[in-house]
């Protein structure tokens, strides 16, 4: 089931994303990017996040900040289902296209945001700060 939290919950991902990434964000960091335009939803099994999506809607443009599934959820349909959900969000607030980026050595989440629709429009050099690349994606979105 998939549902939106807010700020007060925003330990429950910070968890995920710890187990998840190098480099997670913390609950303060969420907070501080939060604002009006922003959803996080999360994907629970029960009571357990199994994945989470933190996107912003703004004018025509979505763009997805953050994504993450539990390393024992993946390939179980979570991340495409999480993908749908800002798809529906951004279409249902006038967007015509979702952005993202990612890094260009992962290339299993590349393949999820490709199986998806999204196309590869640019690439940004030395994006991050360990000098790798940033891969951008876009998804248009039929209105």
């Amino acid at each position: 089931m998939i549902k939106e939290i807010f700020p007060g919950d925003f330990g429950r991902v910070a968890e995920l994303e710890s187990r998840c990434f190098g480099s997670p964000w913390s609950e303060e960091m969420m907070g501080s990017v939060y604002n009006e335009f922003s959803t996080v939803a999360c994907d629970f099994d029960g009571d357990t996040v199994r994945g989470y999506i933190f996107f912003t809607t703004l004018f025509e443009d979505a763009e997805i900040l953050r994504i993450c599934v539990d390393k024992s959820e993946r390939r179980k349909g979570i991340g495409a289902g999480l993908i749908g959900y800002c798809a529906e969000k951004a279409k249902a607030a006038g967007c015509t296209s979702i952005f993202l980026e990612v890094r260009r050595e992962n290339s299993s989440s590349a393949g999820l945001y490709e199986k998806a629709g999204f196309v590869k429009i640019s690439e940004r050099k030395a994006y991050y700060g360990n000098g790798e690349d940033a891969l951008i994606y876009e998804l248009k979105i039929d209105n």
